[in-house]
């Protein structure tokens, strides 16, 4: 019986992870430059998504959680309502340099009587992110370059951000990009121009570069940067792909005469996008001699992730023997083949011949005898108790 009340459970863990997301939160961040002993209120609104009336609880975790001082700690919220809540910052007059990391967050509960704290332990709702960053002393900066997987002969975006995370402002600021091949010979420089970049602010330099006439590589972007008499490096690694999706391999077990046989194709998209339209022609032959012929319906693969697509083979007067099963896969304007050899064989009943083709999900028959044994039990149990 015990064992029973597991599934009751489970139910109301889904209900109540779900119900998480009818509560939203805006804006999802803020971010703060640090000044010494500052003291500001600033608000933040929730809203029900709901067509009901729901109770959230307010919390406050991370790093500068101390600080923060929360105007509500309850609220209830009619169905569509928004509200505006308050909060106080009272920071003080250090702090360890970086970017100090706090959430503000709801989380529903079952009324306005829920726990009065301004924390939740592990529990969390939806959060707005609040960020205090604190200035490195002197030169400091942040560097993200960012470079896509592109498909032969397309234009490649350059995107190199600087984040001036120090107290001095950076009064000339620069940056050369080096492009190499796999076997890191330079193919490409780039040279930016030189800007101003004021402490805790962003300078954001996009290049592109058109290259028709490179081919199929992994690619070395390295990203030198001088800044009033420094020097930081770094580099990042990008694809130039060409538009191909293969078969990886076939599952196809021995098919009993006039049964249905499922052809499982294992394909994969090497491609740098996402890939649409894939579908794949299957043809039973037999010495070479076409048996039966029938398409597979069609599918979409995202850039370099595999899938399944299946195909069945009614067996329905064909002969016991080896067969052949010839894949063509069609994407684009382009073709994958493979081939399989199979065995139709001695054809057992209906049903035997059904449930080993792969017609009925084995793990549904499972599902069923376990729900048998279960209510027997339950049977024999009231039986014996009267």
């Amino acid at each position: 019986m015990r064992k029973i009340l597991i599934i009751p459970i489970l139910l109301s863990l889904i209900i109540l992870s779900s119900s998480v997301y009818s509560i939203g939160i805006s804006p999802a961040r803020i971010i703060i430059d640090f000044q010494s002993g500052l003291t500001d209120s600033y608000e933040y609104t929730v809203v029900n998504s709901e067509d009901k009336t729901i109770y959230g609880q307010v919390y406050v975790n991370g790093d500068l959680k101390d600080y923060i001082t929360l105007y509500d700690s309850l609220v209830e919220l009619s169905p569509g309502q928004s509200k505006t809540l308050k909060y106080d910052i009272n920071l003080p007059q250090e702090l360890e340099p970086g970017t100090h990391d706090t959430r503000i967050g709801i989380v529903e509960t079952a009324g306005l009587e829920g726990n009065s704290g301004s924390t939740v332990g592990a529990v969390a709702g939806v959060e707005l992110q609040l960020w205090i960053k604190v200035p490195y002393p002197g030169y400091y900066i942040a560097v993200s370059l960012g470079i896509p997987d592109v498909g032969v002969g397309e234009t490649v975006p350059i995107t190199l951000e600087i984040n001036n995370l120090g107290q001095n402002d950076i009064s000339s600021l620069s940056a050369a990009v080096d492009i190499y091949d796999s076997s890191n010979k330079l193919i490409k420089s780039f040279q930016t121009d030189a800007r101003l970049v004021l402490s805790s602010k962003t300078e954001t330099f996009l290049l592109e570069w058109v290259a028709p006439s490179i081919g199929v590589d992994t690619y070395k972007a390295v990203a030198t940067i001088n800044y009033d008499e420094n020097i930081k490096t770094v580099e990042t690694a990008f694809t130039v792909g060409e538009l191909v999706v293969k078969i990886n391999n076939i599952t196809l077990n021995d098919i009993p005469a006039g049964a249905i046989g499922k052809a499982e194709i294992n394909i994969e998209n090497t491609y740098t996008k996402e890939v649409n339209g894939v579908w794949a022609e299957l043809f039973v032959l037999k010495n070479g001699n076409k048996v039966s012929s029938f398409n597979t319906g069609s599918t979409s693969l995202a850039s370099k992730r595999s899938g399944i697509i299946a195909g069945y083979i009614d067996t329905e007067n064909m002969a016991v023997g080896e067969y052949n099963l010839k894949v063509v896969l069609h994407y684009e304007d382009k073709t994958a083949e493979k081939t399989k050899t199979f065995n139709i064989i001695a054809g057992s009943s209906n049903l035997s011949a059904w449930l080993s083709s792969g017609g009925f999900p084995w793990w549904l028959i499972i599902i069923i005898l376990i729900v048998i044994i279960v209510v027997i039990i339950i049977i024999k149990k009231r039986k014996r108790y009267g």
